[in-house]
């Protein structure tokens, strides 16, 4: 693979913490797991509230902890995932209720405890009810989604999405879609390479489709069948041509590496991942 054009930031996705601690993790395990990445090369890390029952941890001095130990560590934060809030996006039931204020005003104080410009939530896969139609829920989650965005902004954060395979947003044309009814180029999106490539994206044109809204990366690879979380360089994803558009493209953020594996397969893999985008 040839040299890449110009230099990039690398960093690890959550995944490095849960791969390590289960996704039950606590911000203890986070600030341990900082000091691995660093050690194993990387700069940059994710922030990350997996499970609703650990926010309490992040909002209860937990966040300026993780905080405190990426400054000690010279780390980057590229962005601030709230992965629990996404099954507020997995049914109309879901949909319609705003139930999850709180929860998002509270992880979004979390959020602040970090020199980060974006806030990041996940797009469930959908689950639909009888007889609903997809414009209904199409509406409804326009609607939501703009909820986010007002109140990520308000609290100083760019909103991105990350979308899942199976989710109402479901992948690069359903984003932009998104984005246009909403009437603000401001959405962003975390574009996970895996959700991409299983989706059948074509990868070497999405960084320039994606344009200003791509505002994260998510690196992962996979067979382009079936949704693994596999090495970069393990999978078929043509890496070169997606890293040299991605470069053309003129984005600015960090290449995050994210694989899911054994804990003691943790070290290995993510090093060989990053060898091989580098």
């Amino acid at each position: 693979m040839p040299a890449l054009p110009r230099d990039f930031t690398f960093g690890v996705s959550p995944a490095f913490v849960f791969s390590r601690h289960t996704t039950a993790f606590t911000p203890a395990d986070f600030v341990a797991s900082i000091a691995a990445a660093r050690d194993l090369g990387f700069e940059a890390f994710e922030p990350e509230i997996f499970l609703p029952e650990t926010l309490g941890d992040w909002v209860g001095g937990g966040a300026q902890t993780v905080a405190a130990a990426g400054l000690d560590q010279g780390m980057v934060v590229s962005q601030f995932v709230a992965h629990f809030l996404l099954d507020n996006f997995g049914s109309i039931g879901r949909l319609t209720s705003d139930a999850d204020t709180d929860d998002l005003s509270r992880a979004l104080e979390a959020a602040s405890a970090f020199a980060c410009p974006v806030f990041t939530g996940p797009q469930a896969p959908y689950r639909a009810a009888d007889g609903e139609s997809h414009s209904d829920a199409w509406s409804r989650v326009v609607a939501k989604i703009a909820r986010y965005k007002e109140a990520a902004e308000a609290a100083g954060f760019r909103l991105a999405l990350e979308v899942l395979n199976g989710s109402l947003v479901a992948n690069s044309d359903g984003f932009l879609r998104l984005a246009n009814e909403l009437g603000d180029d401001r959405l962003g999106i975390n574009l996970d390479t895996g959700h991409a490539w299983a989706a059948k994206e074509n990868m070497p044109l999405l960084p320039s489709k994606l344009g200003s809204h791509l505002v994260g990366l998510h690196l992962k690879d996979n067979d382009g069948n079936t949704n693994l979380p596999l090495a970069p360089g393990k999978g078929t994803i043509p890496w070169s041509a997606f890293l040299t558009a991605l470069a053309d493209s003129g984005y600015a953020g960090t290449l995050d590496v994210e694989i899911a594996c054994a804990a003691e397969q943790v070290d290995q893999e993510y090093a060989f991942g990053l060898a091989h985008l580098k």
